[in-house]
């Protein structure tokens, strides 16, 4: 396994859907995502701690809330590229 890269994240409730959100679609999909969150003035956070405002959490640490928070229509994993 040598050479293999990997990503190790230590998971807990507050960040379980975070990272669900941020690990299940493609590089592209979630730098779309965090650019409607800088557009907005928010943060997406890749460590699961969802999308924030001044460093207040404004989802509801579900992966729909993560769409609802950038007024998208939430997009199941198996459908984002």
């Amino acid at each position: 396994f040598q050479g293999v890269p990997l990503d190790v994240y230590h998971a807990s409730e507050e960040t379980w859907w975070g990272l669900v959100q941020m690990r299940s679609g493609s590089e592209k999909f979630n730098r779309k995502l965090a650019g409607r969150a800088l557009t907005m003035g928010l943060q997406y956070h890749g460590d699961g701690r969802g999308i924030t405002k001044n460093g207040t959490r404004v989802d509801d640490g579900t992966e729909e809330g993560i769409f609802r928070a950038l007024d998208l229509e939430y997009v199941p994993p198996e459908d984002r590229e």
